[in-house]
This record gives C-alpha cells, sequence and structure tokens, in this order.
C-alpha cells in the first residue's frame, strides 16, 4: 500500500579528530533538500552522540526515507547540523543526482 516508503537517501559523514583529546559531537539534524529551491524531501531529527577518539577517523551512515518519493528536482543536497561542545555547525554536500528506478 502508500504506507511504504517511496524515496530513500543515504547520507555519509566522514568525521576527523586531528586533535590528541577526544571530542564529543552530537549530529542533531539531517535533510535532504532541493539544491535548487528551499525544499525538504526528508528530514531526519533523530540525534546520534558520536565520541571521536584522538586522531580518530569515523565513517557515519544515515538511511533517511519518505512516503512522497522526489518530486520535481534533478539534484538535491544534504544539509548535516551538528553540536560540538556549545558550537552548532552546519555542514553541506555537494548537490547529487537523484537516481529514478
Amino acid at each position: 500500500g502508500r504506507d511504504r516508503p517511496l524515496g530513500f537517501a543515504d547520507v555519509f559523514v566522514r568525521l576527523e579528530n586531528p586533535t590528541n583529546t577526544e571530542i564529543n559531537l552530537e549530529i542533531q539534524r539531517i535533510e535532504i533538500k532541493d539544491a535548487s529551491f528551499d525544499y525538504t524531501f526528508m528530514i531526519s531529527e533523530a540525534p546520534k552522540k558520536i565520541l571521536l577518539h584522538p586522531l580518530e577517523i569515523s565513517e557515519n551512515s544515515f538511511h533517511l526515507t519518505n512516503k512522497e518519493g522526489y518530486s520535481r528536482p534533478a539534484k538535491v543536497k544534504a544539509i548535516v547540523t551538528y553540536q560540538i561542545n556549545e558550537q552548532v555547525k552546519v555542514i553541506e554536500s555537494e548537490p547529487a543526482t537523484i537516481d529514478r528506478h
């Protein structure tokens, strides 16, 4: 039925700790947005705490879905909001083309 997801996105976040101290960070939100317009297709607000050991490189993947699919765009981007200590930062991916099957 219409209850199963139609749109899927995998977001890969590579975190690097160049310091000799542990870093606690929390990924607060991941959004999949139209690369050209301010339209959000998917949003994940399940925070994930990540402990980065000294000099560690951490590969993290996040799987997002929606029930609508992708209506019109050719390209989307991922926007990741995360917090380190008291600072909230945002990183964006390069635009990616949607694979339609």
